[in-house]
């Protein structure tokens, strides 16, 4: 209900929300050293957060400036001019004035010097400056919101990349740890070929798993270096592949309650920036509007004017003017009236825009709640699967050590439980990766 803003009302610039989320509401603050250290060193050090920064600063001085209209003007003004007269338009001789300086009469070319002081207003007798005002301020408003909605979607992902290093990381363990029951098989394989159990295919066929997956190892490990490099990189530092990415995934998260309030989403910034938009495109309108009305503006001087440099601040050389001008526009083709067809046509398009953008936010919040549900309940049903398959490949090593399974057997086994062991490590990284999106889906702050 009420999904597009009363633009009668005015807007609220700061709201107090209550439930709000931030990154200890999902999961533990302890456990996050590493994170915690490397997130806040994103945000001191991290080039492209400063840039968006710097933007937001040139927006507050373009508006700024955009407000300096709707105040008067006044400067000072200072001029030294010599006339001569071409008396050769009178039917004189040029000569003329000489002879006159000759007899001591006058200087044919007197000097003048002026200092005055001038001011210059536009008299926003129907707040048309003012709107104009208004509709500059909503519009920075907006800009600094989308800056805001970059900057959380920069922390998102940084978050992101995190996480999956760590995956990575996990990963390499489950690779080295795989690799150790592969050397322990080829050690099987190899004892039982001397005692003639196994045939020279099964040597082969073990030495080649295990390499094969020693290949694998290295793959990772160069994908894992590759992502800390990456981190390093947008935490503003040199990529030395220095950083240990070692986090420790929980089980158990803290849960998701169901009734979420829907207000959360008004604090969203994309949400804010589209309903700013609109509120700047009302206030626009108004003040085109107030262009097929008479302008008035005042115009005004005081200062000093003389001939003799000595005398400029006598007061009876003073000058002084003042008036007023009415600009009232007759026929321009019908500029202004289409000007205001074209912003009643913004202001419906922007209202369209926001009510998308609103129902894709409660879309995307449903998504990542109900994607959690989904994920815990894999989570479980997986370790159980894990849990299985690591007794059966230890029941499948025992058997083959006593001859009653053949390698192919054991390998099968072994490859299914190393499956297994990567999807768990994934799901893990989902269910974190899946509550980053939520935080931003909510407009929450990545911060403790």
């Amino acid at each position: 209900e009420n999904i597009v803003p009363n633009l009668d009302m005015p807007s609220k610039e700061f709201v107090e929300f209550k439930g709000d989320y931030k990154m200890d509401d999902f999961w533990p603050a302890k456990q996050d050293s590493t994170l915690f250290y490397l997130l806040e060193k994103f945000n001191l050090d991290n080039y492209n957060l400063s840039l968006l920064d710097i933007q937001a600063d040139i927006g507050s001085l373009n508006y700024k400036l955009s407000k300096a209209d709707r105040w008067p003007s006044i400067y000072v003004s200072g001029s030294q001019s010599r006339v001569r007269q071409n008396l050769a338009t009178f039917g004189l001789p040029d000569n003329f004035l000489d002879a006159i300086e000759q007899e001591g009469s006058s200087d044919s070319s007197p000097e003048t010097i002026s200092l005055e002081l001038k001011t210059q207003w536009e008299i926003d007798l129907w707040g048309r400056l003012k709107n104009k005002d208004k509709s500059k301020y909503y519009s920075f408003q907006s800009n600094i919101q989308d800056i805001e909605f970059a900057k959380k979607s920069m922390r998102a992902n940084f978050l992101k990349l995190f996480f999956n290093a760590a995956n990575l990381n996990n990963q390499v363990d489950i690779l080295s740890d795989n690799l150790k029951n592969l050397k322990l098989i080829k050690e099987i394989t190899e004892k039982r070929y001397l005692k003639g159990i196994s045939n020279n295919d099964e040597i082969h066929l073990s030495s080649a798993n295990y390499h094969l997956f020693e290949t694998k190892f290295l793959s990772v490990q160069s994908q894992y270096n590759d992502i800390v490099r990456n981190i390093e990189l947008l935490n503003g530092n040199y990529p030395k592949n220095n950083v240990d990415v070692n986090y420790n995934f929980l089980d158990s998260l803290p849960k998701i309650i169901s009734a979420i309030p829907s207000n959360l989403i008004e604090r969203r910034p994309d949400v804010i920036s589209v309903k700013q938009k609109i509120l700047s495109s009302d206030a626009m309108l108004k003040s085109n509007k107030k262009n097929l009305l008479p302008a008035f503006s005042f115009s005004g001087s005081i200062g000093q004017s003389s001939t003799d440099l000595k005398k400029i601040l006598d007061e009876e050389f003073m000058v002084w003017g003042m008036g007023i001008s009415v600009f009232q526009p007759l026929f321009q083709g019908k500029k202004i009236r289409n000007i205001i067809k074209l912003n009643k046509y913004q202001i419906e398009s922007l209202r369209q825009e926001y009510i998308s953008v609103v129902y894709n936010s409660f879309y995307e919040v449903e998504k990542y709640i109900e994607r959690d549900r989904y994920l815990e309940e894999i989570y479980h049903k997986i370790t159980i699967s894990q849990n299985e398959m690591l007794k059966a490949v230890e029941h499948a090593v025992r058997s083959y050590e006593l001859g009653l399974v053949d390698l192919v057997y054991l390998l099968n086994y072994q490859q299914q439980y190393f499956d297994i062991c990567l999807e768990v490590s994934q799901v893990l990284t989902n269910k974190y990766t899946n509550r980053v999106d939520l935080i931003l889906s909510l407009g929450g702050k990545f911060e403790y």
